[in-house]
């Protein structure tokens, strides 16, 4: 799609935020890290444990297994506190809301659909 290399950090953190994932949590900047990662190389959705987890714990010097939590705990918090409606219009049908939360997996691979896909620059 021609969005390698675009810096998308200020509109992932601002979409972040306005999903109701607060700043100070450790996960939003593995997140943002994350979806910044998938966009410049999607590949990278298909190795998150061994490849994307690992890669954002070597340049935070964390662990991948610290890396996951602080996502999961991130993306617990937009469910339980964030703002629903646009959290509805963001994800649209990729979530099930009987399910609740979407896994890091989800989480991370619609918003890079959200960025490569549907936001243009």
């Amino acid at each position: 799609m021609g969005t390698a290399g675009i810096d998308y950090t200020k509109e992932i953190q601002d979409t972040l935020l306005r999903i109701g994932i607060p700043c100070n949590l450790l996960g939003f900047v593995f997140l943002t890290r994350a979806i910044q990662s998938s966009i410049d190389d999607p590949l990278s959705l298909h190795h998150v444990v061994n490849g994307l987890y690992t890669n954002i714990a070597n340049e935070y010097h964390s662990t991948p297994g610290r890396v996951e939590r602080a996502m999961r705990h991130a993306i617990e918090s937009a469910w339980t506190h964030g703002d629903l409606e646009y959290i509805e219009k963001l994800f649209k049908n990729s979530v099930n809301p009987l399910k609740g939360k979407p896994t890091n997996m989800q989480f991370i691979s619609r918003m890079y659909f959200h960025f490569a896909n549907e936001h243009k620059p």
